[in-house]
């Protein structure tokens, strides 16, 4: 109510002024499986999920197709992680082991449907089996640090219900590898769609890690970083499913 005229029309001036931006610019057309629009089912079971083997996902794909009335569906079916949603990038080796997952992608692509994975970038959820030695020696490196001298109990943040975690830096190199490694295995899958929950922080944090290589503080590098990680997450993906797209929360210009 505050000035004249539709939201429709602020959302073509938008539109117009993106078209022009340089990261509209399409390199690779959109995959012919995406502009069919495909059902987006996020498929678990938070009571029986002991019962949520990459196996059962596979038998169950008749149902759920038809219960959706027999459409194409893109499926993220969780609770195959090895510590459950969320925990990445340690996920593997998957609940119910490596030949269940790729037997149950398999038949899932076999019956026309198609594989997503929601996974969270930004944040290095601390599991039960990180030791006091992998946390120093690893991830302190790998983290945000909210201060040039920094401690541990400065890192971990508590998330309610979910437990604690660490901010990533997008400028850590190993860091960078792990997401990577981590997306290529997803390729073994057969997985078209990526997306990066938390990507790769929620808000942009200031860094003073040295071991990053960038100016302390925030900065340009803090974008850079970021389309760095972009770039080598679509190319990885890619390379196994050409047909593959890459999404995230967060950030829109990268």
């Amino acid at each position: 109510q505050a000035m004249a005229g539709r939201w429709e029309d602020a959302a073509d001036i938008y539109a117009a002024w993106g078209r022009n931006q340089w990261w509209m610019r399409k390199k690779t057309p959109r995959p012919a499986w995406l502009e069919r629009m495909p059902v987006l089912a996020n498929v678990h079971d938070y009571e029986n999920y002991v019962r949520m083997r990459p196996a059962w996902f596979a038998e169950q794909q008749p149902e759920i197709n038809h219960m959706l009335g027999d459409c194409e569906i893109l499926n993220n079916f969780w609770h195959w992680e090895r510590y459950g949603i969320w925990i990445a990038p340690d996920c593997f080796p998957p609940v119910g082991g490596e030949e269940a997952m790729v037997e149950a992608a398999n038949a899932i692509r076999g019956m026309g449907n198609h594989l997503m994975f929601l996974f969270s970038s930004g944040q290095y959820w601390l599991h039960k089996d990180i030791t006091d030695q992998y946390f120093e020696d690893k991830l302190m490196k790998m983290a945000i640090w909210p201060r040039a001298r920094t401690g541990r109990n400065r890192l971990v943040r508590q998330f309610p219900n979910l437990g604690k975690f660490i901010y990533m830096c997008p400028a850590s190199k190993d860091f960078q590898d792990r997401i990577v490694q981590l997306v290529n295995k997803l390729g073994d899958y057969r997985h078209e769609f990526v997306s990066m929950d938390i990507w790769p922080i929620s808000q942009p944090q200031p860094c003073h890690n040295p071991h990053h290589d960038h100016p302390p503080g925030l900065g340009l590098w803090h974008l850079q970083a970021n389309l760095e990680l972009v770039k080598r997450l679509y190319a990885t993906i890619s390379a196994k499913e050409p047909d593959a797209i890459l999404g995230g929360e967060g950030m829109a210009e990268p």
